[in-house]
């Protein structure tokens, strides 16, 4: 059974939403659950499953995030029928003895020509011409598709959606539920060290603000040193930083909040049009990155999120 919230309002009524993806509570109309109550903040705090376990992290709040009245300080596993409050906000979580057993369906990549179908395995699915490439292609660019826990998949900065087409190259291919394919590796479970990769930023570098990226296995060093590059990079690698020292799973570790990320590089008066210029900054870091040798996609994106998946950083 997928675990889940009750949530009980000011007039007493009662509603129930499942936790089958990260579950954010706050004003911001982009949470999962929008609570208008000034003692609530902006991104207030997030519940989310981790091997069977439900977690719970206050995302820096004003006020304060508690569970049967204490206070919540780095990310908490919850047991059955806990108590969630968060100013007005008040939830019990149900979760049965199967939550252990909780999994996904799994995907596949269809190849609309071919009538193929590749099995969507691990937390991506990288395309491209290199051997190593889970779908190779003579003659395009490398392409990874990322999924998320709670079934988000994205292409580049684009979120997919099941059973539509779409093209790379000559392929055009839809993302289907999986049939009869063995389940996939959440992200959750991926592997605990991807990418092993170092980043080290410095705002007071030589010319301004710098971020190292270093490939400890490959031998490769690159520095970022475009201002705006270099911030965003800080940015994320301070959230993955502070996830580290509250001893947050390595696997749901460093996601920054998008709103949080664009006031890190422009301020406050850039989110009204901040989800364009973002897009952009991470198609262009991206791009340094690439060309510089390393595999762009460490920095991953999904709904209102970014974050950074390495090995190490200092900030």
């Amino acid at each position: 059974m997928t675990p889940s919230l009750t949530i009980t309002d000011a007039t007493g009524a009662t509603r129930t939403i499942p936790i089958n993806g990260p579950v954010s509570v706050g004003r911001n109309p982009e949470c999962t659950v929008v609570v208008d109550d000034p003692e609530v903040s902006w991104r207030h705090c997030v519940l989310w499953v981790e091997h069977g376990v439900v977690w719970i992290r206050d995302l820096d709040s004003r006020n304060g995030t508690t569970v049967g009245g204490e206070t919540v300080t780095r990310a908490t596993p919850l047991a059955d029928s806990a108590k969630v409050k968060a100013g007005s906000f008040e939830a019990v979580l149900h979760c049965a003895d199967t939550l252990g057993n909780a999994g996904h369906a799994g995907y596949a990549l269809l190849d609309q020509s071919t009538g193929l179908r590749y099995g969507i395995r691990g937390d991506r699915f990288r395309i491209g011409p290199d051997p190593t490439d889970d779908l190779q292609l003579e003659g395009i660019e490398s392409h990874t598709i990322l999924v998320h826990e709670g079934g988000e998949i994205w292409l580049g900065d684009e979120e997919l959606v099941l059973d539509q087409d779409y093209q790379i190259g000559p392929l055009t291919f839809r993302v289907m539920p999986a049939m009869g394919e063995s389940q996939y590796a959440s992200t959750l479970d991926a592997t605990d060290v991807l990418y092993a990769y170092e980043v080290t930023v410095d705002l007071n570098g030589h010319t301004g603000p710098e971020a190292r990226v270093v490939d400890v296995r490959q031998r490769l060093e690159h520095t970022v040193d475009a201002t705006n590059r270099a911030i965003l990079l800080y940015v994320l690698a301070k959230q993955w930083s502070t996830d580290q020292a509250e001893e947050t799973p390595r696997a749901v570790r460093g996601w920054c909040s998008d709103d949080d990320v664009i006031i890190g590089v422009w301020g406050k008066a850039a989110l009204a049009e901040g989800a364009g210029k973002l897009k952009a900054l991470l198609h262009r870091v991206r791009v340094e990155l690439k060309g510089a040798g390393f595999d762009p996609w460490f920095i991953e994106k999904k709904r209102g999120y970014t974050r950074i998946r390495v090995a190490s950083v200092k900030v």
